[in-house]
C-alpha cells in the first residue's frame, strides 16, 4: 500500500490541475461571450476615403481637415485621383501612451480606411510614457485579450478603479505642477491667483474662470489624486492634493514647448488677471501669443509687463520679453552677463528657444563666460546653451566640446528636454574627439552617457510596445496602418523602422520635420 501513495498524489494533482484549467477555460469563454455580445464596435466596412492622421506636435493643426493653409490639408489637396477625407487625430505634446489611449475612440467614430502614425519624438523628449496593454484600454472597443481571469472572478470589480467622493473631499488646495487650485466650501475657487467659481453635481462639477471660460468636468478622486475630465483644453487635468505654491509661468512654458497652446493659454490667462497678476506668467503668455501670430492680443499684456517691471530685480523678466523681438536689447538689459541670472530657469529656456539673430554671437560669448564662472547644474545649463548656439552656427566640433563639458558638470543624467539634439547626432569618432578637446574626465562622461542610454532604452521599449499595440488596434478595425517617419529623434526613427519591418507596415521617411518635408511624406503615404 505505501508504494501506491505517490501515484495517488500524482493523480489527485493531475485532477486538480485539470479542474483548474477547465474552470479557467470556462472563465475565458464567458469573458469572450460578454465581449462579443456587449462590444459596440464598427459596423460595415471602413470608409475608403477617410484618412486618420495621428501624432504629436508635428502633425497637429486645429481643425486641420477644413483649413486650406494647414500643411496636411495642402498635402491632401495636391493629390490626384479619388478624394480624401482627412481627419485630425493628432494632439500636440502627446507621447505614445497618450496617443494610444485616444486611438480606440477615434477609430470607432471615424472608421478610417488608412491611419497615418507619426509617433515617438515626445517619448524621448518627455520620458514619461508607460507601456499600455490593449486589454487595459477603457471600454470594449479593443481586441479580446486572453489572460488569467479566475482571480478577477473571485475578486469581483477592479478595486483599483478611481472612486467618486462627496464634495467635501474637494475642499482645500490641490495642484497641477506649479499651478494651484483651491476649492472653498461656499463655491469660491482660486485657480492660481485668479478668483473663480465652482458648482457641484452628482457626477460632475462646473468651473468658471473669469476671462477664461466656463467648463463642465466629470471628476474622480482616488487617494491624493483628483482627476478632472471635461470640455476644457486638453480634456483632462490630474490634480494632486495639497498646496504647491509656485506659479503658472513655468507650467505654461512647458505646455508651449510641447505644442499645447490651448492648454497653455487656459493655464496662463487666470494668472495675469487682476491687480495681483503674475508678471512672469504674463511674459509667457505674450510668448504664446507671438508664436500664434496674435500680436494685437499680446501688445496690451506686453505694455503692462514693461510698465510694472522697472526695478533692477526685474531685469530677467524684461529680457525674456525683449527676446521675442529685440534679442540684442535683451542682452543689454542683463548687462551683457548671464552668470548672475543662472537660477532663472525661464530665462535660460527662452535663450535656447528663441531665434537670436544678430545677437547670437554676443549671447554665445556670454554663455561661454558664464560656463567658466559657474559649476554644477548651472555650468551644465550654460554649456548646453553654448552647444545649441554653436550647432546652429554650424560649428559642430566646438558644439560637441561644450556638450561634453555640460554633461561632465553633473554626475546624473540631464532631463530629456534639456539634452541638445547634437547628443544623439554624434558618432563615436565625434565623441572621442570632443572628450579629448574638452579635457573632461572620461569616466565621468562615460557614466553620464551610460545613464542617458539606460533611460533611452526604457523609452525605446515603451515606444516599441505602444507602437505595436497601435498597429494591432488599427488592423483590428480593418484599417491600414502607415508609419510617417520624419527626421526627428534618432531613437524614435529606429523604433519606427524596426516595427515597420517586423509587422510589415509601410514606413514613409522624410528628410526633415519642416512643413514641406512632412507634407511630402503625407502625400507619399496616401498616393496609391
Amino acid at each position: 500500500m505505501p508504494e501506491r501513495q505517490p501515484s495517488l498524489i500524482l493523480r489527485r494533482a493531475g485532477l486538480a490541475l485539470a479542474l483548474l484549467l477547465g474552470a479557467e477555460s470556462i472563465a475565458q469563454f464567458v469573458a469572450w461571450r460578454v465581449w462579443s455580445t456587449e462590444w459596440i464596435g464598427p459596423h460595415g466596412e471602413p470608409d475608403a476615403q477617410t484618412v486618420l492622421l495621428v501624432g504629436a506636435g508635428e502633425c497637429y493643426d486645429e481643425r486641420v481637415a477644413s483649413r486650406e493653409d494647414a500643411w496636411p490639408a495642402e498635402a491632401v489637396a495636391s493629390l490626384e485621383g479619388a478624394p480624401v477625407r482627412l481627419v485630425a487625430g493628432a494632439a500636440p505634446g502627446r507621447d505614445s501612451e497618450d496617443i494610444l489611449r485616444r486611438l480606440p475612440l477615434q477609430l470607432s467614430v471615424e472608421r478610417p480606411a488608412r491611419v497615418v502614425l507619426c509617433v515617438g519624438v515626445e517619448d524621448y523628449r518627455r520620458r514619461q510614457a508607460a507601456p499600455v496593454r490593449l486589454a487595459d484600454l477603457p471600454g470594449r472597443n479593443v481586441p479580446f485579450a486572453w489572460r488569467v481571469r479566475l482571480f478577477d472572478a473571485f475578486r469581483g470589480a477592479d478595486r483599483s478603479a478611481p472612486r467618486l467622493e462627496g464634495p467635501a473631499q474637494l475642499h482645500g488646495a490641490w495642484h497641477f505642477g506649479d499651478l494651484e487650485f483651491r476649492f472653498e466650501p461656499d463655491g469660491g475657487m482660486w485657480m492660481g491667483q485668479a478668483p473663480a467659481l465652482w458648482t457641484y453635481g452628482e457626477e460632475e462639477i462646473g468651473i468658471e474662470v473669469p476671462g477664461v471660460g466656463a467648463y463642465r468636468a466629470a471628476w474622480r478622486i482616488e487617494g491624493q489624486q483628483l482627476q478632472l475630465t471635461g470640455d476644457f483644453p486638453g480634456e483632462q487635468v490630474l490634480l494632486m492634493r495639497g498646496p504647491n505654491p509656485g506659479g503658472a509661468a513655468a507650467l505654461g512654458a512647458a505646455q508651449i514647448d510641447a505644442g499645447r497652446f490651448d492648454e497653455a493659454e487656459w493655464m496662463l490667462r487666470p494668472a495675469v488677471l487682476g491687480s495681483t497678476a503674475d508678471m512672469d506668467a504674463a511674459v509667457t503668455l505674450v510668448e504664446l501669443l507671438h508664436r500664434a501670430g496674435r500680436f494685437e492680443d499680446a501688445e496690451p499684456i506686453r505694455a503692462r509687463v514693461l510698465a510694472e517691471s522697472t526695478e533692477p530685480r526685474h531685469a530677467a523678466r524684461r529680457a525674456r520679453l525683449l527676446l521675442l523681438d529685440d534679442p540684442g536689447a535683451a542682452l543689454d538689459v542683463l548687462g551683457g552677463e548671464l552668470a548672475p541670472h543662472a537660477q532663472d530657469a525661464l530665462l535660460m529656456r527662452a535663450l535656447r528657444a528663441e531665434e537670436l539673430g544678430d545677437a547670437t554671437d554676443d549671447v554665445l560669448a556670454a554663455a561661454v563666460r558664464a560656463m567658466d564662472e559657474t559649476d554644477g547644474p548651472f555650468r551644465r545649463t550654460f554649456a548646453f546653451l553654448a552647444a545649441d548656439l554653436l550647432d546652429r552656427k554650424g560649428d559642430r566640433d566646438a558644439a560637441a566640446v561644450a556638450l561634453c563639458r555640460g554633461l561632465a558638470a553633473v554626475a546624473g543624467p540631464p532631463d530629456g528636454r534639456e539634452i541638445p539634439a547634437l547628443f544623439r547626432a554624434l558618432d563615436e569618432d565625434g565623441w572621442e574627439r570632443a572628450v579629448r578637446d574638452a579635457a573632461v574626465e572620461p569616466n565621468t562622461l562615460a557614466q553620464v552617457r551610460a545613464s542617458v542610454a539606460s533611460l533611452d532604452e526604457s523609452v525605446r521599449q515603451t515606444l516599441d510596445t505602444n507602437l505595436r499595440a497601435m498597429v494591432a488596434l488599427i488592423r483590428f478595425y480593418g484599417a491600414e496602418p502607415i508609419l510617417l517617419d520624419p527626421e526627428d529623434d534618432g531613437g524614435a526613427r529606429t523604433v519606427r523602422r524596426q516595427v515597420g519591418r517586423d509587422l510589415g507596415v509601410r514606413v514613409v521617411s522624410t528628410d526633415g520635420v519642416n512643413r514641406a518635408a512632412l507634407a511630402g511624406g503625407l502625400r507619399a503615404a496616401l498616393d496609391r
